[in-house]
């Protein structure tokens, strides 16, 4: 999630693992439903969780907690 944000304040490159299968494929932009899901957090708009998917609902509220949209607690992916 925050390297989408970072990404859309105009970072270019970071230092990341290379490993992580997730982190390079939503870097490469494979994950456009995650992608769109986190800039439209960023905007402000309000989104029905559910329709979405289980991961695509966890990538939704890390985005709303780093946000600053909603209080961060040690479960709020199972909230």
């Amino acid at each position: 999630v925050a390297l989408v944000i970072l990404g859309k304040a105009g970072l270019y490159s970071a230092i990341v693992d290379s490993f992580d299968k997730e982190l390079v494929a939503l870097n490469a932009g494979k994950e456009k439903e995650i992608i769109d899901i986190i800039l439209k957090v960023m905007d402000g708009e309000d989104l029905d969780m559910a329709a979405m998917s289980q991961v695509a609902r966890n990538y939704y509220k890390t985005a709303r907690v780093i946000m600053g949209r909603e209080l961060y607690s040690p479960s709020w992916l199972e909230i």
